[in-house]
């Protein structure tokens, strides 16, 4: 009856909530701020702010502080990705038609130049090492309703195919490190890596991940799990295998991001009753189902 007892409390501590020590970086209470991006300098977050219909691209220190809009006169820009040299933000935007679009702006004179045209549907953009080239998800396909990934130079020109059918590939990060773009399997579920060439995908969860971020050093990626039917951020090694829970809270939180120094993880959550940009602290973190499956392990051996 001990070990029983033993073992059920082990047990329950493999389930047990944590608390995370996530902090509130943006406090605006009339819209909604999400989809953050970190800078490669570490020193800002850009993120899509506002209402349904009226939103713009921001960008707020990584520490804190006043935010500073980035883009004038563009509807509805989501899901900003900064330029290697932090010089431009690639956006989606439904400015020029029903259809969103790629576009990009820069930072210091905020002019914003459209990137993809056409009668489809283009997001998530992400930016190779060199600035030269740009991954997004659309669904420019004719008569595939799912989503594919294409490449095209950051200057204009015909996209290229990287993705087939199959697949409804969104939310592409390239790491260019190791020459690899992680996306979201939005059909069948799951984390898949592919060579920003094309090629055959390698899964790497097998759950319903999305909104995959590789780690600075390329050995982990953070994304979103929905363990209770709200989201989470975990990690999981680039090889695919054991995750790792960053937050628990009964809100959502999603989208995240790595600071550069992989100490910290910014991400968009509803825990403050309106969607908030949130930073939390992940160098202290290990992984506490397994730490606790360890002491289960030991007790009986």
């Amino acid at each position: 009856m001990k070990y029983l007892n033993i073992l059920f409390t082990l047990l329950a501590l493999t389930v047990t909530s944590f608390a995370d020590n996530a902090v509130r970086l943006t406090t605006d209470s009339m819209g909604s701020e999400q989809y953050p991006d970190w800078s490669s300098d570490g020193h800002w977050i850009a993120y899509s702010y506002g209402t349904a219909g009226d939103r713009d691209i921001y960008k707020i220190p990584a520490s804190g502080g006043s935010p500073t809009q980035v883009t004038y006169g563009v509807r509805n820009p989501y899901y900003p990705d900064w330029s290697p040299d932090g010089s431009r933000i690639a956006f989606s935007s439904t400015e020029s038609s029903y259809y969103s679009h790629i576009w990009i702006v820069d930072v210091n004179s905020h002019e914003s130049n459209q990137l993809t045209t056409g009668n489809s549907d283009d997001h998530t953009p992400t930016w190779s090492q060199d600035g030269n080239f740009i991954v997004f998800s659309s669904t420019r396909v004719a008569g595939y309703k799912g989503f594919d990934l294409w490449k095209i130079p950051a200057t204009g020109g015909n996209p290229i195919r990287l993705t087939t059918a199959g697949f409804s590939a969104v939310c592409p990060a390239w790491f260019p490190k190791i020459d690899k773009i992680a996306f979201h399997d939005s059909g069948n579920g799951g984390i898949y890596t592919i060579p920003p060439s094309g090629g055959t995908p390698t899964q790497v969860t097998y759950e319903f991940d999305g909104y995959p971020c590789w780690s600075p050093a390329g050995t982990k990626i953070a994304f979103t799990n929905y363990p209770g039917g709200n989201g989470d951020i975990y990690t999981v090694t680039e090889a695919g295998g054991e995750r790792t829970r960053i937050t628990d809270d009964p809100a959502d939180d999603m989208g995240p991001t790595w600071s550069p120094d992989a100490s910290k993880i910014a991400f968009q959550s509803n825990r403050s009753g309106s969607w908030d940009i949130w930073v939390i602290d992940v160098s202290g973190i290990v992984n506490i189902e397994s730490a606790s499956l360890g002491k289960i392990k030991a007790m009986f051996r």
